[in-house]
């Protein structure tokens, strides 16, 4: 079990500041990766043995007096978001291969420019690998006077590059003082959710508000799709909340913690935490994990082990009120345990602790770095358990019943404790090891009965399953030359149901097209229904009635089966003298009123403000439309 306490990742107490934006990954590999900021360059160092020693991986320059930085990785592949904190005007994006890199990297397509000042960023990837979700505060021309959250999506190519998608406002403020700021995002049952500081410039309340496109309500009422909700209202606008940081459970809890003041501690920030366990839907009351209104406890980094346990780190100020320690608290069977002192800072502090995130680990002290002005060095600790299998877990070729007493051969080795492995084939268990020792071999063998279950065919699992962890494997069932005529019938036989599902899939993919064909027809009628699309299918459309909503000029439509790429709309009511008529297609909008020609009334991406507001969904469109409060026919395209 790698226990490391305090490791020197670089002696130069570079910045790891930013707690929303992760700055350590653990690569497929086995290696761990660490990115800081320092000297006008942003440098990348790795560890190969478990974090005990670390060297320079790769460096770029970056001409600010301070950066925030965020890291993902997939494989051995990383991917990284950084801005200038307040001077540049872009949201800089950059991938590689840590196995491949050179001494220095180069910058890929932007993520975001034109901006006229850069917070904080992060950056979240899904458990997929197909996607990221970049999150970042800015300001620009259009609300010159605060900071907002802009989010862009960006789809990973089979090369590991990345595409990005165009850039969504999320939130709108423009009052000066008044700021949505310093973003942690993460993604969850299959949306994004982005937590940021907020002062609501209607109510006068500071907060920690959550931004999701799952919601379709706003506690703010932004001129934006996005839904919007707070996870923390103090109801005062004296009472301060800044810097959230958040993180996703195995259990699917979302979890997020920040610092703030209240009633009671109002001169000093204290550690918060809450959690939704209904996929951010509703959200638990706030649990203060420090008090006191002397010392200040401030940016939090949240994350959570395979176990479901949830560690928080923040640097906060000692009883002398001169240094700053690392200190941490620990979530467990449902209640917090003490306060511990990770990093004592006596002569200088000891700051912005940076946790992993690894829900595949089990860490008793969470990985992270932190930038140690004490000790003039970045510093890492962790303690987790390490385990590995024998084989790479992925296909492993055809099999045949000469193979079945030998479908895979392996080993486990952990430096933690051995228990019960688990063998399973489609989900059924084939067989249990007791008793097993670290690194014993083991064979996968079938019984006559365990093989005749699995059909003949592609892709068929198997799984080896131990202390949580979980090795999958694929494999083909194929006939043997040598194999007896009862084989062969029943090799026709799965053939058979194998391709009366694949004709089910094709069937569903022709009717969702406008065709028509029943699952049991004939090949040759599957063929004549394709045939039929060429000729008479056309994309989808719908059409329906609806007003804008809330009192700002949006029309918001969802439910539909399919993704929109064209929408006309005509306003019809409230609006006496007002008659709108709107088409978005290809950034460009038509919204003329009763006295303006259609041709004097063309807006293109660069000169209308309205453009960057409106979203097409993979289910429905947001359109930001003429008039407040008004009903409206449309007509969607596919």
């Amino acid at each position: 079990m790698p226990t490391v306490i305090d490791a020197t990742v670089v002696n130069q107490a570079y910045d790891t500041s930013g707690n929303g934006g992760r700055k350590l990954v653990r690569l497929s590999n086995g290696w761990l990766v660490a990115v800081v900021f320092g000297s006008n360059t942003i440098y990348f160092y790795k560890s190969t043995d478990n974090g005990t020693t670390w060297v320079q991986l790769t460096s770029a320059p970056y001409t600010t007096t301070s950066a925030y930085l965020s890291i993902v990785s997939l494989g051995t592949r990383i991917y990284l978001l950084a801005s200038g904190g307040g001077t540049t005007t872009v949201a800089n994006f950059a991938t590689f291969d840590a196995t491949t890199v050179g001494a220095t990297f180069t910058w890929g397509t932007n993520v975001d420019s034109g901006q006229t000042a850069m917070g904080a960023v992060s950056l979240a990837i899904n458990s997929a690998g197909t996607e990221l979700h970049a999150a970042w505060a800015s300001k620009n021309s259009t609300y010159p006077n605060s900071f907002n959250i802009r989010y862009a999506k960006g789809t990973i190519n089979a090369d590991g590059s990345v595409t990005w998608g165009a850039v969504e406002q999320v939130s709108t403020i423009n009052t000066s003082g008044y700021n949505c700021s310093n973003p942690s995002i993460v993604f969850a049952n299959g949306y994004p959710f982005i937590f940021a500081d907020i002062f609501n410039p209607t109510t006068a309340h500071y907060g920690i508000i959550v931004f999701t496109t799952k919601y379709t309500t706003k506690d703010v009422s932004f001129t934006s799709s996005w839904g919007n909700k707070f996870v923390y209202d103090s109801n005062s606008n004296t009472y301060t909340q800044s810097s959230p940081s958040a993180c996703v459970a195995p259990n699917g809890r979302i979890w997020v913690a920040w610092h703030g003041t209240d009633a009671t501690d109002t001169g000093a920030t204290n550690i918060r935490v809450a959690y939704s366990d209904d996929g951010g839907t509703t959200w638990s009351a706030m649990t203060k994990l420090t008090s006191g209104n002397t010392y200040a406890q401030v940016y939090a980094s949240i994350t959570v082990n395979r176990n479901n346990e949830v560690f928080v780190l923040w640097h906060g100020f000692d009883a002398s009120n001169s240094y700053n320690d690392i200190r941490m608290i620990k979530y467990s069977s449902g209640s917090w345990g003490s306060i511990s002192i990770i990093a004592n800072g006596t002569t200088a502090h000891k700051a912005h602790a940076s946790t992993l995130i690894d829900t595949t680990l089990d860490f008793s002290t969470p990985l992270f770095i932190y930038q140690d002005n004490q000790g003039s060095k970045v510093g890492f600790y962790g303690t987790w358990v390490v385990t590995t299998i024998s084989v790479t877990p992925g296909y492993i070729g055809q099999k045949t019943s000469t193979d079945k007493s030998n479908i895979l051969s392996y080993s486990i080795t952990t430096d933690g404790t051995m228990s019960t492995i688990t063998e399973k084939i489609n989900g059924t268990t084939i067989a249990t090891r007791t008793n097993p020792t670290s690194g014993q071999n083991f064979t996968v063998s079938l019984s006559q009965a365990q093989w005749d279950a699995i059909k003949y065919g592609n892709a068929h699992t198997l799984t080896i399953e131990m202390n949580g962890d979980t090795w999958t494997y694929t494999f083909d069932k194929r006939l043997n030359a040598n194999d007896d005529i009862l084989s062969a019938v029943k090799g026709a036989q799965d053939l058979q149901t194998h391709l009366n599902a694949i004709k089910a899939q094709l069937g569903a993919a022709i009717r969702a097209k406008g065709g028509t064909v029943n699952d049991t027809d004939t090949w040759s009628a599957f063929v004549s229904a394709i045939g039929a699309l060429g000729l008479t299918s056309s994309k989808r459309w719908a059409r329906g009635t609806k007003s804008s909503e809330m009192s700002t000029p949006y029309l918001n439509v969802s439910g539909l089966s399919f993704k929109p790429s064209l929408v006309i709309a005509k306003e019809v009511g409230t609006v006496s003298d007002t008659i709108g008529f709107y088409i978005y297609a290809d950034k460009t909008k038509v919204f003329p009123n009763s006295t303006s020609s259609i041709a004097s009334r063309v807006y293109s991406a660069s000169s209308s403000p309205l453009v960057m507001n409106t979203t097409m969904y993979d289910n429905g469109f947001s359109l930001h439309v003429y008039a407040t409060n008004s009903f409206h026919e449309w007509i969607a395209f596919e």
